[in-house]
């Protein structure tokens, strides 16, 4: 049984690796080649699924970072999207620690404060399937990135939000309710630190 993190790494990663490995192509980064998607998918598969939903959380961290990383940022000596950290292998089973607990969270990372934000919220009415529910952004960040989320009704009172860091388009997760989820559980989606959004 995959558990929610695992499940959406794995049914993100068909799109996802032909997608960054045609960045890393244009970027020219280091190591990438042909076989780029094949790769994507066997190690992403073989480090992040089937260790748990912490270890899970870690590899949609490492897709978030990907995706928002700019062209140096991917062909510099110091990979800012790989940290590698004692914390994750252990997270991941390549530590001394069980990393089957489900419930366990990834350490903290420092908290992501912003300027300014803007958004729209519906309210005191049904929205029509299909129709956006929330759509929150905050700039001016102290990681200098700029977030936001848009939430659709997908009925059944279910939402459908997506999550964009500097305007790129990073995961799509679904939740329950009809407002706007809570900063912690679009930071536990999106793989952010934000304080608010």
């Amino acid at each position: 049984m995959l558990f929610r993190s695992e499940q959406q790494l794995s049914t993100s990663l068909p799109s996802w690796c032909p997608q960054i490995c045609a960045k890393m192509l244009q970027c020219q980064a280091p190591g990438t080649d042909s076989n780029c998607v094949s790769d994507c998918t066997s190690t992403v598969t073989k480090e992040f699924i089937g260790h748990g939903n912490t270890c899970a959380q870690y590899g949609l961290n490492l897709m978030n970072c990907l995706n928002g990383a700019t062209c140096s940022d991917l062909t510099g000596q110091n990979s800012v999207c790989n940290p590698n950290t004692t914390a994750q292998e252990i997270a991941c089973g390549n530590g001394d620690l069980d990393a089957s607990v489900p419930d366990a969270s990834p350490p903290p990372y420092p908290v992501v404060t912003c300027q300014s934000g803007s958004g729209m919220a519906t309210g005191g009415g049904p929205v029509p399937i299909g129709a956006t529910v929330c759509q929150n952004n905050v700039t001016g960040c102290t990681d200098g990135h700029s977030y936001s989320l848009d939430c659709i009704n997908a009925g059944n009172n279910q939402l459908t939000c997506t999550c964009y860091r500097d305007g790129a388009m990073g995961v799509t997760f679904g939740t329950g309710g009809t407002s706007c989820p809570y900063v912690s559980l679009v930071n536990a989606y999106c793989g952010w630190q934000l304080a608010s959004i």
